[in-house]
This record gives C-alpha cells, structure tokens and sequence, in this order.
C-alpha cells in the first residue's frame, strides 16, 4: 500500500496534499549485489513482485484504455481501484487505501494534477505520493553512492532523467518546469563544488531528500554509521560506477577491469577489503586493498620525511589509529602487538630527546624498524599485514 510520507517531488501537482512529511529510510538500491564468489556479470536477475492491490490498477488501467479520454481513462482505472478494495474513498484516517504503484505515469499525473476536476483530494494526494516514490526510486541508487562518493552532481542527473521521461502534459505543467530548472541549478551547483549539497535552489526535489535522509541516519561523529550500511551504499556506488564506465580498460563488472576508488573513503575502503556481507568479489576486495596500501605508504612516508622525528612519527600514527574505526583498523593490518610496540616507541624516543646531549643520542629502533621496513626506506610491514 502506498505509504504518504515525504512528498517533494510531486507536490506542486497537488494543492490538496497538506500532510506531515516525517523523514524518509533510504530506498534500498535496485543494482544487483556482487557476491564474493566471482561471477561473469555484474547483473542478476531480479524478481518483481507486485501486491493484489497494484495487480489490479494495472488490470483497471488496461480496462480502461480503450477510451480516447485520458481523463476518462483515468478516472475510470481509479474507480475500478476503488471497487476492488470495497472503498469508497481513496484514504481513511490519513492512510491510503488504494494502491496507484501499478498505473502508468501519465494516469498518476492525470490524477495528481486533477485533470478536468475528475478527482478528489484525496485520490490526488495518494497518486502524488506515488509520484514521489516513483522519483525517490529513481534517485535512490545516486543518493546511496552520494554518501560514499559525495557525488551529488549524479544524483541531480539522475533526477533530470527522470523528469525528461516524463509526458506531454506533465511537461507543460508548470511544475514540471520549476522542478526541471531547480534540478538543472542543483547540476550545476554540484559540479562547480564537488562534495557540497547544492542550496538555495527554489523548488529543488533533492536537496531535502538528501537531508531528509541524513537525518533519518541514527549515526553521530562518535558512533560512526553500521559498517553493514556503509558496505550497502559502497556496493551501489561501485554498481552506478561499473555501469557508468567508458574509459578504456575501467571495470564494467566486480570480476575485472579498473576499479577507480580515489573518492572512496577509509571506512568505506575498509567495508570492501573486509567483504562485509559477502557483497563484494575477490577482485573488488584486492582493489581495495591495493588503494589501503597506497594510502598507508603514502602517509607514513610524508609523516617520516616531514618530522624526521620518531617520536613525532610515532606520535601521529598512533593519533591516526585512534581515530580509525575498528574496521578501518582491522583493514589497515593493525595488531594490538604494533600499537603497543608504536606506543612504547614514543615514549622511549620522548625520554631519550629529554635527556643531556639528546641530539647524537640513538632512540633504538626506529618507527620504519617497527614498521617492518628495509633499510628504514619503505615501510611495509604494516602493509603486508593487509594481505
């Protein structure tokens, strides 16, 4: 049954609609999961299975279609909705009792829009709930890739896809247009500032999603989100990237290609590398993995050249380890025998620098030396720790 619940996209169609908009969940993303077993696609099939409710506004609008009025039509796919579900009126208590998920998206705007009069407040209000959740579902794929990528710009591309799929008459509403706009606005906003929600745009569908969803997310800066929900949104992100790929040699399946994870955050890499939920291939896990060990060299090694120090070196690897969430830690290869070893390393180089004559004097082994390194050159301890 449809839920009437957060209404931004169809709401201007509909002056009647005056309900309570609580925060929506995130949709769940409609791409295939890559299970830890290789495969040849990066697709599977998928099963749709439609309510007895939506079964028959599909059959009421097939019914219907022989007239030449699509007011008529409409009107008349409502009314056959109305008689299977032995109601009288399109809602009771604030809940729809008619489920409009199985009309056509030009039926659903006849309605919303009250197209010759023909429909009560109520049956527009529900056909413009559906209307929004037909878009939030088309959104929802870029929304949940957003959160992992900040990539913004795709999701108000894909609101724009959306909306050019749309009729004739929905068109040349002014509805359509205003939203069309603010979409286009939102684009460009999120292109010109990668990473920032576009704001102040009149009339935007998307950005009190977004936020709407956000809110929605019980996870605070020191209760980081569920790894099991950042692996959900990673593996969306990784679909809409394999389906979006054109360069030459950019991977367009889990099982192959190159996996461009650069946007991709720690926790997010750390979701992939540790397989959380068996979502991702063995070719998805070594990428990230590859990328950790990229990001872990490349840090230490510009803490080593900058602070020359192993103390200080010390001391900002234990402050980044703090900071990481056990996921990120497990991922990096952190053991609890290295951090004591780091731990006790800066306090042993603290004692000798405040010692007479602290600058010939030796601090034992070095961080590179706890590290694993050769030489002190490359640390790759830790990294090997990864594998």
């Amino acid at each position: 049954m449809t839920s009437i619940g957060l209404q931004l996209y169809a709401l201007n169609y509909n002056a009647a609609a005056s309900l309570p908009t609580p925060a929506p969940q995130p949709a769940s993303p409609s791409t295939s999961t890559a299970q830890s077993t290789d495969t040849s696609s990066n697709s599977a099939a998928v099963t749709v299975t439609l309510s007895d409710a939506a079964k028959a506004a599909m059959q009421a609008q097939t019914d219907a279609s022989s007239s030449n009025d699509p007011t008529a039509a409409a009107r008349a796919a409502v009314n056959q909705l109305l008689s299977a579900a032995g109601a009288t009126d399109a809602m009771v208590g604030g809940q729809a009792t008619i489920d409009m998920s199985g009309l056509d998206r030009d039926t659903l705007f006849a309605v919303a829009s009250n197209q010759g009069g023909a429909f009560t407040d109520d049956e527009q209000t529900v056909a413009a709930a559906t209307m929004d959740a037909n878009f939030q579902a088309a959104i929802s794929g870029p929304v949940a890739a957003s959160r992992v990528t900040g990539d913004y710009a795709a999701v108000y591309k894909a609101g724009m896809d959306y909306l050019d799929q749309a009729g004739s008459d929905e068109k040349a509403s002014a509805a359509w247009t205003q939203e069309r706009t603010a979409l286009s606005q939102g684009y460009q906003q999120a292109t010109t500032k990668p990473g920032v929600l576009p704001a102040n745009i009149p009339n935007d569908p998307i950005a009190p999603y977004v936020q709407a969803v956000d809110a929605a997310d019980p996870s605070t800066a020191s209760a980081p989100r569920a790894i099991a929900d950042v692996a959900t949104d990673v593996r969306t992100a990784l679909n809409e990237q394999y389906a979006s790929a054109t360069a030459p040699g950019a991977a367009t399946s889990p099982n192959s290609g190159t996996i461009d994870l650069s946007a991709f955050d720690d926790r997010s890499l750390a979701a992939i590398a540790l397989n959380t939920g068996a979502q991702f291939s063995s070719h998805e896990v070594l990428a990230a993995q590859t990328e950790i060990r990229s990001r872990t060299t490349s840090s230490v090694m510009a803490g080593f050249n900058q602070s020359g120090s192993s103390a200080a070196l010390s001391g900002d690897l234990l402050s980044n380890y703090n900071a990481m969430s056990p996921e990120e830690r497990q991922a990096e290869g952190w053991t609890p025998d290295l951090y004591a070893k780091l731990l006790q390393n800066a306090k042993d180089a603290q004692t000798i620098a405040d010692m007479p004559g602290a600058a010939s004097s030796s601090s034992g082994d070095s961080v590179l030396d706890l590290l694993g390194s050769s030489a002190s050159t490359t640390p790759t301890g830790l990294l090997n720790q990864l594998a």
